[in-house]
């Protein structure tokens, strides 16, 4: 119970200690009453967006980044990187270096085909800088991909958050923040 409504309750209580208990339950406000209808949740593309600098605290990526107002950025190396919003579990993305590993999307698209892992991939888009696929599980989709961008300091790639599942909503907020990824 939250605590604005427990203390008038306890109050309550105390002021009409000695009588009968019918009187007192009956005159505590219900939860559904007194509590005021949450307000409707924001999609996290409809939050306001602050441009973050990813070259700070020790980071190595001369780029700056458009997220929803609030999120954190947790380094993984110095050319590495998470921005999450929360606990992760409304908004992320990972920029990372790129690699002869990571910037191969016919090899990464011909690796989903194969669904090594107990999952079943479908390609939803793959051009030479994008790479949209889902990823289902066990009956859970989940909306992936990896953009490439090319920045003066060389290719980097950008991806959704690494926090399990994500909606395709969720997915093209992440996408379009990506797109945002510019030099510094």
């Amino acid at each position: 119970m939250k605590l604005s409504l427990l203390l008038p309750v306890l109050l309550l209580s105390v002021a009409c200690k000695g009588e009968d208990s019918s009187k007192v339950e009956a005159a505590k406000p219900s939860a559904s009453a007194a509590a005021p209808a949450p307000e409707a949740a924001k999609s996290v593309k409809d939050l306001p967006k602050e441009a973050l600098a990813l070259n700070e605290s020790g980071n190595e990526i001369p780029a700056t980044i458009e997220v929803p107002k609030g999120s954190t950025i947790f380094a993984d190396t110095p050319t590495s990187l998470r921005i999450e919003l929360g606990q992760g579990d409304a908004f992320g993305v990972q920029v990372a270096a790129g690699n002869e590993f990571n910037l191969d999307l016919a090899d990464s698209a011909k690796s989903l085909a194969e669904n090594k892992y107990g999952s079943t991939n479908e390609i939803l888009e793959k051009t030479d800088t994008l790479l949209r696929y889902t990823m289902t599980t066990d009956g859970h989709t989940s909306h992936k991909f990896t953009l490439i961008t090319e920045l003066p300091s060389g290719k980097w790639i950008c991806t959704q958050g690494n926090n399990g599942g994500w909606t395709e909503e969720e997915a093209a907020a992440q996408l379009q923040a990506c797109k945002t990824l510019a030099a510094k």
